[in-house]
């Protein structure tokens, strides 16, 4: 986007709504920094301390839960993994099983 500015590193402290600026969002950062802007992306994860952190809360849609995940570790027998080793078909470590009920990985 052109003129936009990409900030890393900044830890948002509050958003403030300013209705009669031409930039009326007011930035603060952790570090004192105070940025006026129009837009504001708030990359940082479903639970956004950036989209909280304004005077209303700028409320998530959908839901919140995108997904959970645990992870298994086990022990096959030598018979499968040597026919996992002699595969030619598909060569790679990361393996996925779709079905209705779950999705799956195995390396």
């Amino acid at each position: 986007v052109p003129g936009a500015q990409i900030i890393h590193g900044e830890k948002v402290t509050s958003v403030c709504e300013e209705a009669s600026s031409s930039c009326p969002l007011e930035i603060r950062t952790e570090n004192g920094s105070v940025i006026q802007a129009e837009y504001i992306v708030a990359a940082d994860g479903s639970a956004s301390p950036t989209r909280n952190a304004n005077d209303h809360g700028i409320g998530m849609s959908g839901n919140p839960s995108m997904q959970n995940l645990i992870n298994v570790h086990f022990r096959t027998s030598p018979e499968i993994s040597k026919q996992l080793k002699e595969r030619t078909e598909t060569i790679g470590m990361l393996h996925f099983v779709f079905n209705q009920n779950v999705v799956g990985a195995y390396v």
